[in-house]
């Protein structure tokens, strides 16, 4: 039987981005029988061993969280394979994760947890502020910059609580985000290329969402370091990871580890699907 590649997206973006379309014509043109579908519209009776999917483009899980992890439950049952592996899309989840990362030695943006249970928020957040001044909130679960806010002096974090219900991570605004931050693309354990994202000149969100620049651009083999020995601390080995950084002072920072369903930008490097595509077949063999 002919494996089904499925490269599921979202209710919102149910044909993905320009480089999802190239990819998937790219796959169908090797005689490859791929499509663009919905997370929210998998049937899973129709999963079998010959199913893989692969989760580039689930744009919205956060926003309906407990219909993504029924959905990941289901596909664990089943007996399709989903790429990532579900173990690094749990372990990618929630961004308690960076404090992982953190009792590893890898540099991290300074972090402290806010989580649902505690009483405590707003105690906590003005204590963090006169250690760091500005902070950055941001949810633990969360996507595409949607709920980070910078917190100033003249911010009252009353009733804050409220907007994050699975929890927020706290940390210090960093100035050189308005620089821009690097996004280190890896295929398997080997580094592929580099994408910088620049705010837009009133804005320091380096996301997407916000207008950001994008180029491609020449990672330092420090960074490409760094993020190696994340990979060396992942629960297995993925098919796909981008770590965004932010350089500080003489080091980089991670921002963000991405796993589950990064824009790989595939429409801005020439070679990139079809490296990704070769990767792909040989971990399916």
């Amino acid at each position: 039987m002919m494996e089904t590649i499925t490269i599921l997206t979202c209710n919102a973006y149910k044909e993905g981005n320009q480089g999802l379309k190239q990819f998937c014509a790219y796959l169908q043109a090797k005689g490859l029988n791929a499509r663009l579908l919905a997370w929210q519209e998998c049937q899973f009776e129709s999963l079998n061993s010959s199913s893989i999917l692969l989760a580039l483009a689930m744009w919205d899980y956060s926003l309906e969280l407990d219909s993504f992890l029924e959905f990941l439950t289901t596909v664990k049952k089943s007996r399709a394979q989903i790429l990532n592996p579900i173990v690094l899309l749990e372990w990618n989840l929630s961004k308690q994760y960076l404090l992982e990362l953190h009792s590893k030695n890898i540099p991290i943006i300074p972090s402290i947890l806010l989580m649902p249970g505690e009483e405590q928020w707003e105690d906590s957040i003005l204590r963090q502020q006169h250690i760091w001044g500005d902070l950055v909130i941001k949810p633990l679960i969360g996507q595409s910059g949607k709920n980070v806010c910078l917190l100033t002096s003249t911010d009252n974090p009353t009733n804050l609580k409220r907007q994050y219900p699975q929890g927020a991570i706290l940390q210090p605004f960093i100035q050189e985000i308005k620089q821009g931050e690097m996004c280190l693309i890896f295929f398997e354990n080997r580094f592929q290329y580099a994408i910088c994202r620049k705010p837009a000149a009133k804005d320091w969100r380096a996301n997407s969402a916000y207008g950001v620049d994008i180029s491609l651009c020449q990672a330092p083999e420090s960074a490409i370091k760094q993020a190696l020995k994340i990979l060396e601390n992942l629960p297995t080995i993925p098919l796909y990871t981008r770590v965004d950084v932010i350089a500080y002072q003489d080091r980089f920072l991670v921002n963000e580890v991405e796993l589950i369903e990064p824009s790989l930008y595939f429409d801005l490097h020439s070679s990139a699907i079809e490296q990704f595509t070769q990767v792909l077949l040989k971990r399916l063999r």
